[in-house]
């Protein structure tokens, strides 16, 4: 992102046009994330936290990103993730128990 950019963004967000709609852990995260907001038509920019263009909005404790929103679209956006990525979680946990149980199944002595 150019410095232009990234000053026109920002002075968005100032005016309260866009709204930041989630802080992003990580890349996989990321994937999930704007995949959702693509499909359910929401606009947005995700600006990393390695992004020198955008860093002044970023403190190191606030993870590998963020996604930015129109404010309008925000309430819809924090919801839309908050329901995807608990989707994403209770699969990743199935996903661990699965595997533990197909391990457990290999150790267990036959017959």
């Amino acid at each position: 992102m150019s410095e232009e950019q990234a000053r026109h963004l920002q002075d968005r967000m100032d005016a309260g046009a866009w709204a930041i709609a989630h802080r992003l852990t990580d890349n996989f995260e990321q994937a999930v994330v704007e995949q959702a907001l693509t499909q359910e038509g929401i606009e947005f920019e995700t600006r990393l936290s390695f992004e020198t263009a955008f860093s002044f909005i970023f403190e190191m404790d606030h993870g590998f990103g963020v996604v930015i929103v129109p404010a309008a679209d925000v309430d819809r956006a924090k919801e839309l993730i908050a329901a995807i990525l608990a989707e994403d979680e209770h699969a990743a946990e199935a996903a661990a128990r699965e595997a533990e149980s197909s391990v457990a199944d290999e150790e267990a002595p036959v017959g």
